[in-house]
Formats: structure tokens, sequence, C-alpha cells
């Protein structure tokens, strides 16, 4: 094993956590898998991370850096409406189609990262994400004023906060099983939303 300062060790272990989650899942990025990939041992990890779950998080931050560095460039092009629903569905039918497999990571990651929730660091990550995700929002909505595509009286603090509630109660009713019967998909029904809204 060569000699790492204890940065680029913690570096190295966060890297092939987020490399693991990209390519596998949450559940195969184990402290003894990451160890094992990074070629030092399970107490090296437990001395840079005070546990599994502070170890997630960070990969979970870090795989969320990656896409971000990947799609937000390509998100801020789109026209404001399009923007609008490419974020709130996380959509392959608004972004090119080389970016489906980007968004398949996004949409499974963020499926596994909602089932353990409660991790106090991974809500902490959760946080983070959301956070983000309501600033990309606030900032395609001011994006729109200007562009003179959506009306210029609109709260964006409050319209950002609706838009994210409607998308996220969906995607539990989904998960649910209780949209099988809804006259619309999810896209659909953002569409309807935005037109509500007067976007």
């Amino acid at each position: 094993m060569a000699y790492l300062s204890r940065e680029e060790r913690r570096e190295q272990i966060r890297n092939t956590a987020a490399d693991i989650l990209s390519r596998e899942s949450l559940a195969a990025a184990t402290v003894r898998r990451i160890a094992q990939e990074t070629g030092c041992s399970l107490g090296q990890i437990h001395h840079h991370f005070d546990s599994a779950a502070a170890l997630r998080a960070e990969a979970v931050g870090q795989v969320w850096a990656r896409l971000e560095t990947l799609l937000l460039p390509v998100l801020r092009d789109l026209p404001p409406r399009k923007r609008l629903l490419a974020i709130l569905a996380c959509s392959q039918d608004q972004l090119p189609a080389e970016f489906a497999e980007t968004l398949d990571t996004a949409e499974r990651l963020w499926k596994e990262v909602w089932d353990i929730r409660q991790e106090e660091p991974v809500r902490a990550a959760i946080c983070e994400v959301l956070l983000k995700m309501r600033g990309e929002l606030r900032l395609a909505l001011e994006d729109g004023i200007a562009a003179g595509a959506f009306p210029s009286g609109i709260d964006i603090c409050d319209v950002s906060m609706r838009l994210m509630a409607a998308t996220h109660g969906y995607d539990l009713l989904e998960d649910a099983g209780v949209t099988a019967d809804a006259p619309c998909d999810k896209i659909a029904f953002l569409e309807r939303l935005l037109d509500l809204e007067g976007l």
C-alpha cells in the first residue's frame, strides 16, 4: 500500500465508496468492500470516518457533486419551462439521450438514500441535495422571469417550495402504488401544475 497523506487517504476512501455507489448500489459500498478496493485496513477506514453512515453520507455527496458537474450545464441551457420539468421529474425526456445512464444512477441512488434517511449523516446529505435542488428551481424561475417566460409577480420562494412538495409527494404516492390508476403520468402531472402556477 502506497503512503498517502491523511487527507489523500480520506479522499481515496470517499472516492472509492462513491465509485461503488455509482456502479452498483449503496448496499454494495460496505466498509469491508471499500477497504478491499483501496487496499487499506478496516481500521484505517474507521480512523478517517466516525461511522459507516458518515462514510456513506460523504460518498453520496461525492456522487451528487459528480452528477451536478455533468447535468447543471445542460440544465441551464434548457428553455425555462423544460428546465423546471427536468429538475422536478429528473426526466430523460427533457435531456439529451447521452444522459440516460447518469439519470438512471441519480434516480437509483436517490431511492436508496431515501430508504435510509433516518441515519443522521445521510439525513444531512439529503437535506443538502434538496436545498441545492430548491436553489436550482429558484434560479430557473428567476431566469424564466428575466426571459419573459414566467410572470414577474410570482413569489419565487413560495413557488419553488410548492413545486418541490408536489414532485416529492407524487414520488411517494407512486412508490406506494397509488398512482396506478391516475389519469396522467408524472410529467403530465407536473405540466398541469406548472400551468396552475402560471409558468
